[in-house]
């Protein structure tokens, strides 16, 4: 039986054009580091200000990061806990920065803070209690948030850049999507890409919301994956196409298990004789890593 309608991997990107030989740019990145990252649109208007500096805390000499993130024009976020009543709204206003706390110190977990400047002293509100922990010797691409533009995908100019910063500018004249990710500076680029792992990045970080049941959604990708280098990290973008046009919002999830919340799904395999078995994505992994191990061990003989 011939199945119709098959998905080939050219559905995974929405690029406005390929390259010469026809194939897609998945990933690149800059190494010329900064400390901040602009996403603008693709009329130069500023969406979201990201600023990546080191806890002044380090455990066992690794250092761990905090990105503060300024919003422009969000009214509010969306956050996933894992709880039954998710998603919580939380009011953003103008005065608001949004400050994610990645380091742990002796007697706290990593969290992510709305935090209100005042006057007299700095108050904030709690959006994620116990999140993902955002060392600089992490292997891997970790999520982080998404955010969604709405209607300010296709907003003008207002206010020029001057600062000394990375610039991510959409490639897109319709709604668009982010999620944004972080990983050491020095991890293996080419490790990561060889791994099971590196398959989420077909996939929005919808997958990391269990009351939805961990959804894989395979929206388009409109534009390479861009990577920056800030302190000891890389802070990636991924920009995806989106059905939401109406207010913006940023959205954060329930993180600190990211890598069972995406490995430990089943699939089907089938081995060297036709015969169809089922597995895990983590189960796959070991077995990749297995094989590079002893392919480098054949190297060095």
């Amino acid at each position: 039986m011939i199945l119709q309608n098959q998905p080939s991997i050219e559905g995974f990107f929405d690029f406005s054009s390929k390259n010469s030989n026809g194939s897609f740019s998945m990933y690149q990145w800059s190494e010329d580091a900064k400390d901040r990252l602009y996403i603008v649109n693709r009329h130069r208007k500023k969406l979201l200000q990201f600023i990546v500096k080191d806890e002044p805390y380090a455990h066992k000499q690794v250092t761990f990061a905090q990105i503060k993130i300024i919003p422009y024009a969000v009214e509010r976020a969306k956050v996933y806990n894992d709880q039954l009543n998710d998603p919580s709204l939380f009011r953003i206003y103008s005065e608001l920065e949004l400050t994610y706390h990645g380091g742990p110190k002796e007697d706290e977990t990593p969290k992510i803070h709305l935090k209100i400047a005042a006057v007299s002293k700095h108050r904030y509100r709690t959006l994620v209690d116990c999140s993902l922990c955002l060392d600089s010797s992490i292997p891997r691409i970790a999520p982080v948030c998404s955010f969604f533009p709405g209607y300010e995908f296709d907003k003008p100019l207002t206010e020029k850049i001057s600062k000394k910063s990375h610039i991510f500018q959409v490639d897109s004249n319709l709604p668009i999507r982010f999620d944004f990710y972080l990983s050491g500076r020095n991890f293996d680029h080419h490790a990561c890409i060889n791994s099971m792992y590196s398959m989420n990045m077909f996939f929005s970080l919808d997958y990391l919301i269990a009351k939805e049941n961990r959804p894989l959604q395979g929206l388009p990708i409109v534009q390479p994956i861009a990577g920056f280098a800030m302190k000891d990290y890389y802070l990636w973008v991924r920009c995806s196409r989106s059905t939401h046009g109406g207010k913006p919002f940023i959205q954060f999830y329930n993180n600190a298990d990211y890598y069972e919340k995406i490995m430990n799904r089943r699939i089907a395999l089938i081995d060297k004789n036709g015969r169809t078995r089922l597995s895990t994505m983590l189960d796959k992994e070991e077995e990749i890593t297995d094989y590079l191990n002893c392919q480098k061990l054949k190297g060095k003989s």
